[in-house]
């Protein structure tokens, strides 16, 4: 029967690990996703760096030049480079802030409508920009009139739901919590012939699932990314997803550390014993020596 109390054993031990992994992921979802400070900080400063910006303005442009190949490809890198300023001006930024409100209500509600950037704040500018080209004598070959009011960054169609796996996952985190706690306690009770050994078992699987946690954290960025149809803005959904999953991963960084040093001290704890016996003997021994002598 022994080899039916091993694969006990190991299948408690693998129900134990998948749920710590659910957990962890759960605090991660209530501490970055549903935390709204933590997620617009994490979300507008993706979106409003440089190459996000040169990312937004290049499918501007090819969406503009769409039916002109051979001015694309002469006129797009400038054309590129003045919608990137402006996009970087204070209407625009505002309308970026705009575009992380919505992201924030996409992930968080129930029915998310498509996340479009505004871009009718850099359509004026530039349209003074083009009509004061056109009074100097210049030929104006990009026309600001054939830039869309908006340009989508995400559709839900893409995707499937995963507002009700979040809120799942919310309210079953501490069941998860408790039930990962308890099957780990459970197995190192059931050997406390051999606690120790299980105690550095159960270690083990921490760090391991924290590494797991860590490994996968890579291949979620270019999944969600593919499902945007416009390739200009994969890098930008790609960069998102990323940031937004490096809190995870620093969780996971900490589990290892944390629990590393736990069993470091736990492999000590003999000669931690010790020392504070001779702490203690010597504690008391000098208190001792400082009584006053009685007449």
């Amino acid at each position: 029967m022994s080899w039916l109390r091993r694969y006990k054993s190991i299948f408690l031990l693998t129900v134990a690990s998948i749920l710590l992994l659910l957990a962890q992921s759960t605090y991660w979802l209530n501490h970055t996703i549903f935390d709204q400070r933590n997620f617009n900080t994490i979300v507008s400063a993706t979106i409003q760096t440089e190459s996000s910006r040169e990312a937004i303005a290049q499918s501007i442009v090819n969406e503009v030049l769409a039916d002109k190949p051979i001015l694309r490809r002469t006129v797009g890198p400038k054309a590129t480079q003045l919608v990137t300023g402006l996009l970087g001006t204070d209407l625009a930024v505002q309308s970026l802030d705009t575009v992380v409100n919505r992201t924030y209500a996409y992930v968080t509600s129930k029915n998310p409508q498509p996340i479009a950037i505004d871009l009718t704040a850099i359509k004026t500018p530039l349209s003074g920009l083009v009509s004061f080209a056109e009074k100097l004598g210049r030929e104006a070959s990009f026309d600001p009139s054939n830039i869309p009011d908006s340009i989508e960054l995400f559709n839900p169609k893409n995707i499937p739901d995963i507002y009700s796996y979040s809120i799942a996952l919310l309210w079953l985190g501490p069941i998860f919590w408790l039930s990962s706690i308890l099957l780990f306690a459970s197995y190192i009770y059931r050997g406390r012939s051999v606690y120790a050994k299980r105690v550095y078992i159960v270690g083990g699987l921490f760090i391991a699932v924290s590494f797991i946690g860590i490994l996968v954290g890579p291949i979620v960025p270019p999944t969600v990314a593919a499902t945007v149809p416009t390739i200009e803005l994969r890098p930008v959904i790609g960069d998102l997803i990323s940031n937004l999953l490096q809190p995870f991963i620093n969780q996971m960084l900490v589990t290892i550390i944390a629990t590393s040093i736990v069993l470091i001290c736990f492999n000590q704890r003999r000669q931690f014993a010790k020392f504070a016996i001779k702490l203690s003997n010597k504690v008391s021994g000098t208190s001792g020596s400082t009584k006053p002598k009685k007449k």
